[in-house]
């Protein structure tokens, strides 16, 4: 029994070269065309290095906590994200994931975020547990010590538990959120950074830095690198201008963080 070919096309190629046959040519090209060499997005290379680690895709996964009040997989799923998309990310010091357990489940690129905290102890259990589980750097939050007035969780009585990382002592009782980094020092200085730069191998980032000024001083105490942010002051003294928006003397070091609803403000804030 002989069998018969279907001279219908079956995929958007074969619909191409159709419509290159069928169309006047400037149609065609009109359709087709693209902008001067039309070259598209997937053929730029986008991987860059960030303290030594090749990504992919130069956008790191800031950190954030309580992910899984927003899906049950929580940390695991942005993880596995982030490995998908070849970068980094970085895990709050409120995660509802405990290091350990978010770095068996993948092979990708994690950081640690914490706090300048009154309780040395607990930061050198964190940059030690942090390192034996396989991160990669330690991001310090400069810029959340002053609690925040958030309105729509006063309104709404919005509570949370702290990070399943911190001393089990009260941790599953609910407390309002948005507080200032929880055991953050309000009265750090930057030798606190110092101090936590000696405590560590891993790379440490300064996160919350506006200023070329703070640039500096975060050198001179041995940071590796900077995150230009206005997490502290948009989300929790709010009317400040946008870190996109202000003049900071940056170098190779420095990377930018916070909302972006469009690529495009991303891209044009590098100025």
């Amino acid at each position: 029994m002989s069998m018969s070919t279907s001279a219908q096309p079956i995929n958007l190629f074969e619909f191409e070269e159709l419509a290159r046959e069928r169309l006047p040519k400037e149609e065609y090209d009109y359709i087709a065309g693209g902008a001067t060499d039309e070259i598209s997005v997937d053929a730029i290379d986008l991987s860059t290095t960030v303290l030594g680690t090749k990504v992919r895709l130069p956008v790191l996964i800031a950190p954030c906590g309580g992910h899984k009040r927003a899906h049950p997989d929580g940390e695991i799923a942005t993880y596995r994200a982030a490995t998908a998309c070849g970068t980094i990310f970085a895990v709050s010091a409120n995660s509802n994931t405990s290091f350990e357990d978010l770095a068996k489940t993948g092979r990708g690129h994690l950081w640690v975020q914490l706090y300048p905290f009154r309780d040395k102890a607990m930061t050198q259990d964190w940059l030690d547990r942090a390192k034996d589980a396989g991160f990669e750097a330690v991001i310090v939050t400069l810029d959340s010590q002053w609690p925040p007035k958030r309105e729509r969780n006063i309104r709404n009585n919005y509570r949370r538990t702290r990070g399943v990382n911190y001393p089990k002592a009260n941790a599953e009782t609910p407390r309002p959120a948005g507080r200032a980094g929880e055991g953050s020092d309000p009265a750090a200085t930057w030798k606190d950074l110092e101090w936590i730069k000696s405590a560590t191998e891993l790379p440490v980032v300064a996160k919350g830095v506006l200023t070329g000024e703070d640039v500096e001083l975060c050198a001179e105490v041995g940071a590796d690198g900077v995150i230009v942010s206005g997490q502290g002051e948009i989300r929790n003294l709010s009317r400040r201008r946008h870190p996109a928006r202000r003049r900071c003397r940056q170098s190779d070091c420095v990377r930018r963080n916070g909302c972006f609803h469009r690529a495009t403000a991303l891209l044009g804030s590098r100025r």
